[in-house]
């Protein structure tokens, strides 16, 4: 297996914080349908994320500056829910060395941490992430839940299996 990438490392509440402050207007929407929030508040989703049991890492840049989070927080033993917070401007410079990175974490994870299914859902309106999701992390999909969001909304289910 290649050595961790430079540009992960452990996150910190900071970064988190920092990343929920400037959360990319698609990710706030994916957000809200499944809050309970009344509003979008950042601090308050900064908490949540960080709150979560599992895994957290930062995706930074060369001066060690975060560009994302990134955690896994445990379903059932060796099934993680993969999440991740992001400002746009992290896409729009890094989206490729993001790509890599992540891929990179989840051979990592089903060597060496027991894990054997990584999952992720997502609004099926955002067809850019289910696309990355599918090409970008390799990825498949699983079916749609209907009307599973607080508004109706219908969510894209996507997972990976250790060996594929």
């Amino acid at each position: 297996m290649k050595p961790c990438p430079k540009s992960l490392r452990k996150a910190t509440m900071l970064d988190t914080w920092l990343m929920c402050s400037q959360l990319r207007p698609d990710d706030i929407e994916h957000y809200m349908a499944y809050s309970f929030l009344p509003e979008w508040d950042f601090e308050k989703a900064a908490a949540d994320f960080w709150g979560r049991p599992g895994m957290k890492f930062c995706y930074q840049d060369a001066e060690g500056r975060p560009l994302a989070v990134l955690g896994l927080t445990p379903v059932t033993p060796g099934c993680f829910d993969m999440w991740m917070c992001s400002p746009l401007s992290t896409w729009e410079t890094s989206g490729t060395g993001l790509t890599r990175a992540l891929r990179w974490l989840a051979e990592y994870v089903f060597a060496e941490c027991g894990v054997r299914r990584l999952q992720v859902e997502t609004l099926e309106s955002r067809q850019g992430a289910c696309e990355w999701y599918e090409r970008g992390l390799k990825m498949r999909p699983e079916g749609i839940k209907p009307s599973f969001g607080r508004n109706g909304e219908s969510v894209a289910c996507f997972s990976r299996l250790r060996g594929e």
